[in-house]
């Protein structure tokens, strides 16, 4: 397994943490529910993990992913920058998740209002990392390339690439047909 293979995993167990975490701690905090409200605060701490993870293993799959063809450097950029973001607020939102497990019986009534915070919180992280998986599944998927979701610049970018591609491809064949 190389760091592509685990960037991949790892940033979509945070993805899909974040967002099973956040309607059981919405319940929990209804319900007052001390077992769903912890269940949520332990998934949003390895959520939180598997977020750092994903944010070590980006820089080497960020390496390989500029040597393949046809990998626009604008979408990789664009990808880096907002997992940055999404990273510091899961990290964030994991302290904030240990903290509450940690107040959760000392002080009850500090942990309810804190509670809340973390789910407001949990909204926003649930959002930037699918903000940011969307981001990177642009950065491979072209069938979801549209002209909404590319402005101009990346356009001439993928265009260039195949391009390139096309004619290095053709090269190798016409120099294999002369041998």
């Amino acid at each position: 397994m190389d760091a592509v293979h685990l960037h991949l995993i790892v940033n979509h167990v945070s993805l899909f943490i974040t967002i099973f975490a956040f309607p059981v701690l919405i319940w929990g905090m209804y319900r007052k529910n001390e077992s769903f409200f912890s269940l949520a605060m332990i998934g949003l701490i390895f959520a939180g993990l598997f977020s750092l993870i994903a944010m070590l293993s980006g820089e080497a799959a960020e390496e390989i992913a500029e040597n393949i063809s046809g990998i626009s450097g604008t979408l990789i950029h664009d990808h880096e920058e907002m997992a940055e973001l999404s990273n510091w607020i899961s990290l964030l939102l994991s302290v904030g998740a240990a903290t509450a497990l940690f107040i959760q019986k000392k002080k009850p009534a500090f942990q309810r209002s804190f509670g809340w915070t973390l789910v407001v919180l949990t909204f926003v992280s649930a959002g930037l990392i699918s903000y940011t998986a969307y981001l990177g599944g642009l950065i491979r998927h072209t069938e979801i390339h549209t002209a909404e979701t590319i402005d101009h610049e990346i356009k001439k970018e993928l265009i260039q690439a195949e391009v390139t591609s096309f004619s290095t491809s053709n090269e190798q064949y016409d120099g294999n047909n002369k041998t």
